[in-house]
């Protein structure tokens, strides 16, 4: 297991943005279940069955290895069709809920970008430079994400930057043009 993880972590060490996404879409399909799953492990069925494998398979693939860990034995138990105890439902809920915790903290994280200092002509460039790559729909690495919104801070409204990345994650470059052209470049300062 220890292989494939280390697999997993190099093939999303190379593309940030992409494992950021996936963990978005993991927690937007997942986190509503999740005291509904927690409560149907009480009195199983197949289909719950069904669902705790596939969420063991997902969060394998995700590298999330305790939510991976709790969902094997919940999955052994049900292929040797024995009773799932009330600690492995416990466990299954806390380490599912950890994990959303995580994945949105990391997100949170993503959001906490410190300003670069760059006067106003610089910034202009770097609004050039991303509109040309952004008609080039080419992925933007969380580099380059990170640097653009560090460059931007001072001059954008936090609620536009925010709207903007969530439109780059959601690889909506055509969104993410329109909302840039909304930006005017004005100081923060000069807006109040």
């Amino acid at each position: 297991m220890q292989d494939k993880k280390r697999e997993r972590e190099t093939i999303f060490e190379e593309d940030d943005l992409l494992y950021s996404k996936l963990l978005g879409d993991f927690y937007k399909a997942w986190s509503p279940q999740i005291e509904s799953l927690a409560n149907e492990l009480n009195s199983p069925n197949e289909q719950t069955h069904k669902t705790i494998h596939t969420l063991k398979g997902v969060s394998g693939n995700l590298a999330l290895e305790e939510l991976y860990e709790s969902c094997v034995l919940i999955d052994a138990a049900f292929k040797q069709k024995k009773q799932i105890t009330k600690e492995q439902v416990e466990n299954f809920k806390s380490t599912f809920s950890k994990t959303l915790q995580s994945i949105s903290l990391k997100a949170q994280k993503s959001l906490e970008v410190q300003p670069i200092n760059v006067d106003l002509k610089e910034a202009k460039g770097y609004y050039e430079e991303l509109m040309d790559y952004l008609d080039s729909y080419d992925l933007i690495s969380y580099e380059s994400q990170s640097k653009y919104m560090a460059v931007f801070k001072p001059y954008v409204p936090n609620d536009s930057l925010q709207r903007w990345q969530k439109a780059i994650e959601r690889l909506d470059y055509d969104s993410a043009k329109a909302i840039m052209e909304s930006w005017d470049f004005r100081s923060k300062n000069d807006m109040e």
